[in-house]
């Protein structure tokens, strides 16, 4: 599968694999705590919105005037962000025709002010999306472009920066979460040393509240993408935070599993690594229950089908730790070893050619248990996260991190 991405610099170095040339890989002991979304009123709204989610999908409730001349009147479920180039993900399933300007979508904002500079991407009841920004403190919000869509609709905000100062950010559209479609210019945003970025939604009527469902939200570094490979009901999601303790993902998926001759699951990654020489270690800190042959863990494959070529190190709800591979495109998954620890420890994944060698570790690398090893030929091999919940009708959460060494 190709993907098409909206062209941005990157600003900072990606970490949010530990990716390292063999040898010498390391960490230490304490982690980032998981990114979290806070829902509030800005200015005056009406009646207050809210914001749940179930199975990761969110159903967001919001009134307010409009998103549109020098102040704002909407609901805001959002989170900080450092000065870190990122993009971020929605899928706009369905907005309640409260109005014929009702509004639901992604936004990026200097602060919680009802006049702040502010860009939004949003979506309209009839599938009329809008690209628009207010550059500063009660300046007036400027239409900048627009185009027709059929919801469900993928909405993205891209965003580099320069010098940590400036993010030069693209508002793009896609029906199908791999072919994207920039919907104006790309605009310039002076940025404080944090701002806010998610989901706006405004009713266009302060009596009235708009219901939205949205799910697939995902905050990512720019060229880090989520995606399901195979079947499942929900659209999964990854949320990357980060301190000075080091970074954490939080990913959310679906799928039947990662088994047999195609697998179904989420899978967060950065797309190929050509070098024939690297490790993927990461933490594994939590792991829900959905099932108790849910997975989450490292993986190193060969492609997006669902039938590639892969490795993977996962470890289920209880602790229990397996190493499987697919030795070939369509050949049946096979169990190389296991192991156990309780949580969290460390997945250590390596990679030497054709030859893939597993190990974990509760905190000192020097006492890992190995797993197990194997030889799979791979083209285009991409490293990155794999969870999947082994039910399609539901999701699981699996907290990845990369303590500070």
């Amino acid at each position: 599968m190709l993907r098409q991405r909206i062209p941005v610099q990157l600003g900072v170095p990606l970490v949010a694999v530990v990716i390292s040339m063999i040898p010498g890989v390391s960490a230490a002991q304490v982690g980032a705590p998981p990114a979290t979304w806070t829902s509030v009123s800005i200015g005056d709204v009406g009646r207050a919105g809210s914001a749940t989610r179930d199975n990761g999908v969110w159903t967001l409730t919001g009134s307010g005037r409009d998103i549109w001349g020098t102040d704002d009147s909407f609901q805001y479920l959002y989170r900080n962000n450092g000065t870190e180039a990122g993009h971020l993900i929605v899928r706009i399933d369905d907005i309640q025709n409260t109005n014929a300007f009702a509004k639901a979508g992604l936004m990026m904002r200097a602060s919680l002010d009802a006049d702040a500079p502010a860009i939004i991407l949003d979506v309209r009841p009839g599938g009329y999306v809008e690209w628009m920004a207010r550059s500063g403190t009660e300046g007036e919000m400027s239409y900048l472009g627009g185009t027709q869509v059929t919801l469900p609709v993928w909405l993205q905000l891209s965003w580099d920066t320069r010098g940590g100062t400036v993010a030069n950010v693209v508002g793009s559209v896609s029906q199908d979460h791999v072919n994207w479609t920039a919907v104006g210019p790309a605009v310039p945003f002076e940025l404080p040393r944090t701002y806010n970025v998610g989901v706006a939604v405004t009713s266009h009527d302060m009596a009235q509240l708009t219901t939205v469902h949205a799910d697939g939200l995902s905050l990512l570094p720019v060229s880090w993408w989520t995606d399901d490979v195979g079947y499942s009901r929900w659209a999964g999601n990854a949320t990357m935070a980060s301190s000075s303790d080091g970074f954490a993902i939080t990913a959310q998926g679906g799928g039947g599993d990662i088994w047999g001759t195609a697998d179904s699951f989420q899978f967060i990654h950065d797309g190929p690594i050509t070098s024939a020489h690297y490790a993927v270690i990461y933490r594994i800190a939590s792991l829900d229950n959905t099932s108790p042959f849910a997975k989450g863990g490292v993986m190193i494959r060969d492609g997006l089908a669902t039938d590639a070529a892969s490795v993977v190190l996962d470890a289920k709800p209880d602790g229990n730790v397996e190493f499987m591979a697919r030795l070939c495109a369509g050949c049946a998954t096979t169990y190389v070893g296991g192991a156990s620890l309780t949580f969290p420890f460390y997945l250590s994944l390596i990679r030497d050619g054709a030859v893939f060698t597993a190990a974990i570790y509760k905190q000192d690398p020097t006492s890992a248990i190995a797993v197990g090893s194997v030889n799979v030929p791979m083209a285009h091999p991409f490293p990155g996260f794999a969870v999947t919940s082994h039910d399609p009708n539901r999701t699981t959460t699996a907290v990845f991190d990369n303590p500070a060494r």
